[in-house]
């Protein structure tokens, strides 16, 4: 079982985990991905003679977060997966199946996100202009984004009608 704690720093997570393989032989996260990274074959050489079977799942799971992640020396001398903090639904995703402890500060980030999905922004009473359906799907891609409380850029190609949408 791959246990892992996800901790909320200011704008970026920091994922840290471990493989329990036997009494003796706990691999890190990084270390993980590392042999994984480094073998093609289901069965990852440990050494002295011994290999890891991994299932394609985890694998998979190990090349994703291998792909999005920047590695980072956590406190204590511990290594950590570094992601930025919009990437907490992926991250939670990608950990799905192990045994993941998460800070109070993700858990909120997460809800916020998921609020921000099923939110349905009304346009202001006060608009006057009728907005077309794909300036209309802007405005609530935007008010979501506000929402969640993220920033965004919305940018189309010259004429599409972004000064209405952001008014």
């Amino acid at each position: 079982q791959l246990h892992v704690q996800v901790h909320t720093k200011q704008e970026w997570l920091a994922v840290q985990g471990e493989l329990l393989v036997d009494e003796a032989l706990v691999l890190g996260l990084q270390q993980l991905i590392g042999l994984s990274r480094g073998s093609k074959s289901r069965f990852v050489p440990l050494g002295d003679g011994k290999y890891l079977a991994l299932t394609q799942e985890l694998r998979e799971r190990l090349d994703d977060l291998a792909a999005a992640a920047e590695a980072q020396r956590g406190s204590g001398g511990l290594d950590a997966l570094r992601f930025s903090s919009v990437a907490a639904p992926w991250v939670q995703a990608a950990l799905e199946g192990a045994e993941v402890a998460y800070d109070a500060e993700f858990a909120s980030r997460i809800e916020r996100l998921d609020a921000a999905r099923q939110l349905v922004p009304r346009l202001p009473s006060t608009l006057l202009a009728p907005l077309r359906p794909y300036q209309e799907e802007g405005f609530e891609w935007v008010m979501r984004l506000a929402h969640a409380g993220l920033g965004a850029c919305l940018a189309d190609d010259m004429g599409l009608g972004k000064t209405l949408q952001a008014l």
